[in-house]
């Protein structure tokens, strides 16, 4: 399965998505699509990214979720 072509738009957009993809991670209820926006925001990178995951980690009560974010940030699972 790969990855679908909004995916690969919002990440082709960089930073200019990343406040729009942050909100969207904190309000959607579907942890599986809130791992694929820790996705798109991790392949966009940047300091504006960092930001938006530990704020999103703060609140995220999923674990699989979680650890995506950590991941992403960290580079590992907690």
């Amino acid at each position: 399965m790969g990855e679908p072509q909004a995916s690969y738009a919002l990440v082709r957009m960089g930073d200019i998505a990343v406040p729009k993809l942050s909100e969207a991670l904190l309000h959607e209820p579907d942890g599986y699509k809130r791992v694929k926006i820790v996705l798109c925001l991790s392949r966009i990178g940047g300091p504006k990214t960092r930001q938006a995951l530990k704020r999103a980690l703060r609140f995220e009560k999923e674990k699989a979720v979680r650890e995506h974010i950590e991941f992403a940030l960290y580079g590992r699972s907690a």
